[in-house]
Order: C-alpha cells, then structure tokens, then sequence
C-alpha cells in the first residue's frame, strides 16, 4: 500500500492509510464482495451499458478465517444518505452479533441490524462477531467464499442461510469448487459440516480437500449427499477433517468423478464442546480434576443410576462420615460472555442443608462466582454467566456435607 497524497498536504488524513484494524484485516486474507440481489452477471450482454443491477455497490460484505463478519456500507452519491444491513438475512446471524466499528475503534454492542447516516462519499465499517449458541462452532458461508470453475452465486431458493448459495456444483460444470478460509486454533481432528440441497432424484457425491498455508495437501475425500424432495430443502452431511494450526484452506468440490449435482449453503467447523465428558458418558471423571480433603477417603463416583440423561452421572456420597468432594474442569475458549449450566439433584436422609454445596467458576480475569445448589428430590438446573477476558475458564463443583447427604450431577453445558 502507498501513501500517495504529500507530506505536506496530507494534514489529519494519514490515520486513514494506517488504520491498524484495516491492515489487519488485509494480513488476515481477508476480501470482502458486494451483496448480491440475484444471481445475473454484473456485466451487462451489451459492452456499455447500465450493470444489470444485480449487485449492490454501496453495501460489501465478508468473512474473516476465525468466522466474524465485515460490512462496508459506502455512500457514493453527492448528499447524504442512511444506509443499512440486516444481519439475519444478509449475513446468516439469527441471533445477531457483537459490533465493533473499525474506524472508530469502538464497540457498539450487540445488535442484529446496523445503520447509518453517511456524509456525501463517507464509508462506515464494522466487524461482527456472530452470537453462537455453541461457542465451538465457526459457520462459513459459501456466498462469500470463492467460487470458481464455473461455480455460481444464486438465491432462487428458499430455506437458505443468508443472502444466498453457491449452485452450478453439476456434471456440466466437472470441477467448479467453492475455497472457504479458515482458522484454527490448533492442529488436529475437526468435524466439518457441509449443507446442501441435492434435487437431483437420486445421491450426489462431492469432494473435499483441506490445504495449509503452504498448499500441502492435510485432509481429502469424498461426501455422499442423499436426494431431498425439492431443492427448497437443505441437509446436512457431516466428515472428520485435520487441520493446522493457523490459517487452512478448505475446498468443496464436483469433480469430474463425482456424480448428481448439489449446491453449496455453507460449511460449518466444530472442533467439540470445550467441556470434555461434561455429561460423564466416558463412565468415569476423564478430563476432570477431582479433589477431597488429605486422610479423607474419595467420595464420589460415576454410575448409571438414576441418571439425568445419558448413561451416566457423577455423584458425590458418603455413607459413614462427613465429608468434602470437589471435581474441576479447566477449559480454553475465546474471550467472551458464556452461560455455564448443569442438571444437579442434592439429597439427604435428614432434611437438613450441606454446609456447601455449589458450582464454582472461577479463572476467567474476574472474581470468582459461585451457583448455590439447594434441596431437591428431582433434577433442577443451575446456571450463571460470565465474561471471559483471559481465554480460560475453570468449572468445578463442590460439596461439604455430613453422612448420608448425595450431589447428584449431569449434563454440564458452556454456551457463548
């Protein structure tokens, strides 16, 4: 990038050639595409005249590697004008998402639509980062993805996230593809899911191929996709798939030995619940750090019995004497605001409360909070909310109690 204005000329506007949030996103790889309203060429058949109206040059969207969005809404006329964007139906984000606006380096807080009032030539940016039901889930949409070959934007169907989809994935196309960018935080194993919609009457296959920075080759093969009764109708298949740490490229193909046809809604990367064995199904405490008083003997255990759901729940009990048990979880997640829940049962023969008896999240860069779990002859969910600001998070659950009392715990769930 060059600056191209004088140095003595230039005044104020330097800021605007160094914005350190701009440049980062063009070190992230990141390209943005105008919204598409159809899916005709820009181009019109006659070199010369007026674009088809088929895109919309004022308003630009994309996709970072780690999932969030970037809007660029342009004024480009000679008078004021308020431009706006709906997360829902442009970008995919039901639920909207967290603004920060790149600009000003400021953040606007959660919302699920953004508009503004731009000056005669003004441009307004921000970036959005979606709100996740599971935080350990990136979707990527393949609107915004690049698709070549003879790939092809279009949104004549319903059902669809966001503003479109990528079709043309066919036997009269052998080898269009869609490259989707994207992140991760480590290497390993990560469940790829591909939506699409296949009409064709019978299943379609498809091909995938995961590449690093390096274009070496870490994951391929193939996808089966069964026939749904109308192109309307979207489903979902779903492949382990290695990845890099860092920046992977993952191509969707119909290669020439694929057969049917599909289109392409979007891929979506989860890499897991960051709560390992939160509903004990292992049959033991594995992932879990468990911890009791030194002289004291071990009070808990993981059985079928009486189980919230599953095959299994944690337990702590002692018949005999009076005890203290406590089992935690240290986990990583991006920085945030995050529901933690569990199923908890806390049972005693004398109906008298525990002298503790809670779950404890403490390790997030803030002090630690505490969920008080009372008496309850049937499962009863216990939940509290915090932000993360140091990317950790410990979850642990304690008890303090006489003889005879049982905690009963399943069902431990962390939702962003």
């Amino acid at each position: 990038m060059a600056v191209a204005d004088q140095y003595d000329t230039i005044g104020s506007n330097l800021s605007y050639y160094t914005n350190p949030e701009i440049l980062s996103l063009k070190q992230e790889g990141f390209v943005g595409k105008p919204i598409f309203y159809n899916g005709n060429p820009f181009e019109p058949a006659v070199s010369g005249q007026p674009d088809t109206g088929s895109r919309d040059s004022e308003r630009w969207i994309g996709q970072t590697a780690n999932g969030d969005w970037v809007v660029a809404l342009f004024n480009r006329s000679d008078s004021a004008k308020t431009q706006s964007i709906d997360f829902a139906g442009i970008l995919g984000l039901s639920s909207g998402g967290n603004v920060h606006d790149v600009w000003q380096h400021t953040d606007l807080g959660l919302k699920t639509s953004y508009s503004v009032t731009l000056n005669p030539h003004d441009v307004s940016m921000i970036r959005i980062s979606p709100k996740k039901s599971d935080a350990t889930v990136n979707r990527y949409e393949a609107e915004v993805g690049t698709f070549r070959a003879g790939a092809h934007f279009n949104n004549d169907h319903t059902g669809r996230s966001g503003e479109g989809f990528v079709d043309r994935l066919g036997a009269e196309t052998a080898g269009a593809n869609v490259v989707i960018g994207v992140n991760a935080d480590k290497a390993g194993t990560y469940n790829l899911g591909i939506r699409y919609a296949n009409a064709t009457g019978s299943a379609s296959t498809g091909s995938y191929k995961v590449s690093n920075v390096n274009n070496a080759t870490l994951s391929s093969g193939s996808f089966s996709l069964p026939t749904m009764t109308n192109w309307d109708q979207w489903g979902t298949v779903n492949k382990t798939v290695t990845l890099a740490q860092g920046l992977n490229l993952i191509t969707i193909s119909r290669n020439a030995g694929d057969t049917g046809g599909f289109n392409l809604d979007y891929i979506e990367l989860n890499n897991g619940t960051p709560i390992l064995n939160g509903g004990f199904e292992t049959g033991s405490i594995a992932n879990w750090t468990e911890w009791h008083p030194t002289g004291q003997e071990a009070s808990y255990g993981v059985n079928t019995s009486d189980v919230k759901s599953g095959s299994y729940k944690l337990y702590f009990y002692n018949g005999t004497i009076p005890f203290k048990e406590s089992v935690h979880q240290a986990v990583t997640v991006p920085n945030g605001t995050y529901t933690i829940s569990a199923a908890v049962k806390l049972t005693n023969n004398t109906g008298a409360a525990p002298n503790i008896a809670r779950m404890e999240l403490s390790g997030f860069g803030g002090t630690q909070i505490n969920a008080d779990i009372s008496s309850n002859s049937a499962y009863q969910t216990i939940s509290r909310t915090v932000t993360v600001t140091n990317g950790q998070l410990d979850i642990g659950f304690y008890f303090d109690a006489n003889a005879t009392y049982s905690l009963q715990i399943d069902d431990i769930t962390l939702t962003q």
